[in-house]
């Protein structure tokens, strides 16, 4: 275990203690950290105005956009763009 530390640049004893933590609350927990909850077909899909709303703000000019949330990733390159 010190070897595998040292690799990452960190302290065997530290390694050490994380485990005992994570064993120590693995113990603790009596509940899965997951509970499915059952919900109606209809719910689980975006409302079809949904939007992603953003307020861009340079100096004196500002930008209100709206974007479907269907077309997040595009949102998502395109705000990479205008922040450059």
């Amino acid at each position: 275990m010190a070897q595998v530390a040292m690799a990452h640049g960190l302290n065997a004893n530290l390694v050490h203690k994380w485990r005992r933590e994570t064993h120590a609350s693995a113990r603790a927990v009596a509940a899965p950290s997951f509970v499915p909850v059952p919900m109606a077909a209809g719910h689980m899909t975006a409302h079809p105005a949904a939007c992603i709303e953003l307020d861009l703000q340079r100096g004196p000019l500002s930008v209100r956009v709206r974007w479907p949330v269907e077309a997040g990733p595009a949102c998502a390159v395109w705000l990479r763009e205008i922040l450059r």
